[in-house]
């Protein structure tokens, strides 16, 4: 029997990273929105421009092979916003910064986002998140790892150090 003084766990989503393609305003022209409604749909682009609304990505990329004790950290001029609802990352400087394309994060992944310091694990990340949503290890550990090889491939973290 749970605890009742535990707190309740959040219901979880595996960790998004959604890229919108935009050039000279094409997509927000075009009608999208940022949350469910637009874009790809909630697909994870990993690396491919998803610059049509109902473009889907392509899902024969193989899983990332990360060490659970590689360290990631936040790349730096890239700052959280909330709009409407969702999460946003913006760069505020670098290559990033020329806005060719948006990202934004859905729940867990805005969590994950918040938590890379530069000082814990994949696996510790990993055991956060289970701490606060209610999902298995297995599972988050694997999320959470293909998450930040989104995060590294679309140069919004860096790896810290690798693990082995």
């Amino acid at each position: 029997m749970k605890n009742p003084k535990e707190p309740k766990k959040r219901p979880y989503e595996k960790p998004l990273l959604r890229r919108i393609g935009l050039v000279a305003d094409e997509g927000l022209a075009a009608g999208w929105k940022l949350g469910n409604q637009g874009g790809p749909r909630g697909a994870n682009c990993r690396g491919i421009p998803c610059s049509k609304p109902g473009s889907e990505p392509s899902m024969s990329q193989p899983e990332p092979q990360i060490p659970p004790g590689t360290v990631y950290a936040r790349t730096p001029d890239i700052v959280p916003r909330q709009i409407a609802g969702d999460t946003i990352l913006v760069a505020v400087r670098g290559e990033l910064a020329r806005l060719e394309r948006i990202h934004v994060l859905n729940t867990v992944g805005e969590h994950v986002w918040g938590i890379l310091d530069g000082k814990r694990t994949v696996a510790e990340v990993a055991s956060n998140v289970c701490e606060v949503f209610d999902i298995d290890k297995a599972t988050a550990l694997a999320d959470v790892t293909e998450f930040l090889a989104d995060l590294e491939d679309a140069g919004l973290a860096t790896v810290v150090s690798s693990g082995t």
